[in-house]
């Protein structure tokens, strides 16, 4: 969804902005991005990762709340597809791996300090919950009038079984960080499973119903 700018390959989202803020009649577009991330599925915070307080590598220092509305998390303005690539990657959310190759060296830099990821047997950066953004896109119409639309699109974190807690890997870690690890796969894969059910339920009632969570 993210692409990878460093292999020329461009991700649905910021293409889909760039199409966006390139319409005629649009005059701003603004993006948003939660991250819902737990432990417990009875607590799955609620994480705004442009807020300035989620910065950070430190988990213990990021700050989620259960009932976060999406209408009052952080917006940043997108200009082009450049600056998408800079506010979804660069900064703050998603991993940007630049190799960079010098006398056998490869260094990585990061940009993934607004949502939670970390090591499992089978993904070294491997995103521990689910990330909502949101578009905001206002344009103008002929007769002048002003109308503001959402277009929201999810990178789910995928789904996983013990398969991904290898020997060596429950080798290289301590129990509770195994406990961790293990809590936050049943908690991705509990929102993957509602939303399973959120599509079956459009598939066989089409869009007038109402799901209860």
């Amino acid at each position: 969804m993210l692409g990878k700018p460093h292999l020329n390959v461009v991700g649905l989202l910021p293409y889909m902005l760039k199409r966006v803020v390139e319409s005629p009649g649009v005059t701003s577009v603004d993006l948003t991005a939660v991250e819902a991330f737990g432990h417990h599925v009875a607590r799955i915070e609620l994480f705004d990762l442009f807020d300035p307080d989620n910065q950070t590598p430190n988990w213990a220092e990021k700050k989620g709340n259960t009932g976060l509305e999406p209408e009052k998390a952080t917006s940043v303005p997108i200009k082009d597809m450049d600056d998408a690539y800079k506010k979804i990657e660069v900064w703050p959310l998603f991993y940007l791996f630049i190799f960079i190759q010098k006398k056998n060296l490869i260094r990585k830099h990061y940009a993934h300090r607004g949502s939670h990821f970390a090591p499992t047997g089978k993904n070294p950066e491997s995103s521990r919950g689910h990330v909502t953004f949101i578009a905001s896109i206002t344009q103008q119409s002929n007769d002048h009038t002003e109308l503001t639309s959402y277009f929201a699109m999810v990178d789910c974190a995928g789904s996983e079984g013990e398969s991904a807690f290898t020997p060596d890997f429950i080798a290289a870690v301590d129990k509770t960080t195994l406990m961790a690890r293990r809590l936050e796969a049943g908690c991705i894969n509990t929102g993957l499973s509602q939303l399973q059910i959120v599509f079956n339920e459009l598939r066989v009632k089409g869009k007038h119903f109402f799901l209860s969570f």
